[in-house]
């Protein structure tokens, strides 16, 4: 007697849930802000959802495929100046256990094709901490001789020295350490601004891509990386969101050489995060049954499929069906 075994192996190829996670929350009003650092929209912005994951590679990791985004949150939508030796960081908490496949940045004007730096880092801060903060000067890293006001931005950047100053009383160092970085320095590219679309960075350029818990807070922080400090401004698309993002001011915010540091910010960057959703894993249900058989003729095969926590996940599937046969 023969009996066939079979392995039922799911390739997920094309997808029907939306590819945005929109991450919901009160607006905030805006404050008065720098008005160097902020111009009009320069190039429209492209807001389709099918070319947000063109450039990254699916993962072979079983997962949901998925971009975190603020976007669909935004009014005021402003072109947002990053100056030289400057750094812009936009806070997400993971939804899921995640791998984090690549990062997108949208650059409406770069005049004198500057280059950026690109890391990722943990914030300290709680989502509630984080929602809530006004526009202050937070603070800075301590490092003595960098030739730019003896300040730094993170714990793990080169040339920090020392310990972080605290500007306003009672808040805690809001960073840790980097979760995607070579050895404190990240990724160096140009922001295209004649892309009129996302720009992806894809995270094997520096090895491995970061996985993170469900829950865990993380930065996507980039750094205008010239030397002339409060010139050679690059401007990526922000606005009103109710998740305020940060900005480090290497010479000052408003007084050159005084209110430097980091600030807590009226404005969401409009960074965004691909990553491969795998908590939990995905859960089948109602596959069909194939009896035994001996015929080598072509079967169709039907599943339905549940992600964690019971919610359906509509995805069409191209399966493969992997068989053993006993002789018994």
């Amino acid at each position: 007697m023969k009996t066939l075994t079979i392995l039922f192996i799911v390739l997920i190829t094309t997808y029907s849930f939306p590819q945005e996670n929109v991450l919901s929350g009160k607006h905030k009003k805006a404050n008065v802000s720098n008005l160097q650092e902020v111009h009009r929209i320069k190039s429209p912005l492209n807001t389709s959802t099918t070319q947000v994951l063109k450039p990254i590679n699916i993962s072979n990791k079983i997962g949901v495929t998925d971009t975190l985004s603020y976007f669909y949150l935004f009014s005021n939508k402003i072109g947002f100046g990053l100056f030289g030796q400057d750094w812009l960081i936009q806070w997400f908490r993971a939804p899921a256990s995640l791998w984090i496949k690549g990062l997108g940045f949208y650059c409406d004007d770069n005049p004198n094709n500057t280059p950026a730096e690109v890391k990722i880092v943990k914030v300290n801060w709680t989502e509630a901490q984080l929602i809530s903060a006004d526009t202050l000067q937070r603070g800075y890293y301590e490092a003595l001789g960098n030739g730019y006001n003896d300040i730094t931005s993170f714990l793990d950047n080169p040339d920090r020295t020392g310990d972080w100053t605290s500007i306003q009383s009672g808040d805690i160092e809001p960073f840790e350490h980097d979760i995607w970085s070579n050895n404190g320095v990240g990724y160096t590219f140009i922001p295209d601004e004649t892309l009129k679309d996302f720009q992806w960075i894809d995270m094997n350029v520096l090895g491995d891509e970061p996985y993170l818990s469900e829950g865990e807070i993380f930065g996507v922080a980039l750094k205008n990386t010239s030397a002339n400090l409060d010139g050679d401004g690059i401007f990526f698309s922000a606005g009103i969101a109710g998740y305020p993002g940060w900005k480090f001011y290497a010479n000052g915010r408003w007084i050159p050489g005084v209110d430097y540091g980091w600030w807590t910010k009226e404005y969401t960057f409009d960074f965004r995060v691909a990553v491969d959703i795998i908590s939990g894993g995905i859960y089948f249900y109602s596959i069909t049954y194939l009896s035994v058989t001996l015929s080598t003729e072509p079967r169709e095969v039907f599943a339905n499929i549940l992600a964690e926590g019971g919610v359906p996940v509509n995805i069409p599937l191209i399966s493969k069906i992997f068989y053993s046969t006993n002789q018994g």
